[in-house]
């Protein structure tokens, strides 16, 4: 799926990355924009993706440059995360998480049920 105004460039690494300036989209289209009242696209394309593809692109050109795609793929590292995942499965990781958050959740809900005061009872400073 590409938006209008942007190519596979913006979301894929290329090799001639390193040589593309980092300046600025073009201005007219933001100029006759307003955030404010402009749709979801509108303002993805104008003033989130300009900003984000390059970004991204950048980040997995310098991942790649780092081989940080091939460390992934050693077998020591998957041996690691094999046993990572038979170690979240064995102590019920997920559901220890669901049941924390739901705790923590609670509580913030008491604790915004003991901050409410009935009108009735509210003290009104005099003046």
């Amino acid at each position: 799926m590409l938006f209008h105004g942007f190519s596979a460039e913006h979301y894929f690494p290329v090799s001639h990355f390193t040589m593309i300036s980092h300046t600025p989209c073009p201005q007219d289209k933001s100029e006759t924009v307003n955030p404010k009242t402009c749709s979801p696209k509108e303002y993805l394309e104008t003033f989130i993706f300009p900003v984000l593809l390059p970004g991204m692109a950048s980040l997995l050109h310098q991942a790649k440059k780092e081989k940080c795609f091939e460390v992934r793929c050693d077998p020591e590292i998957q041996e690691l995360r094999q046993w990572q995942k038979k170690l979240r499965e064995a102590k019920h990781i997920h559901q220890r998480v669901k049941i924390f958050w739901a705790k923590q959740e609670q509580k913030v809900k008491c604790k915004m049920e003991d901050d409410v005061v009935p009108a009735g009872k509210m003290k009104i400073p005099s003046s």
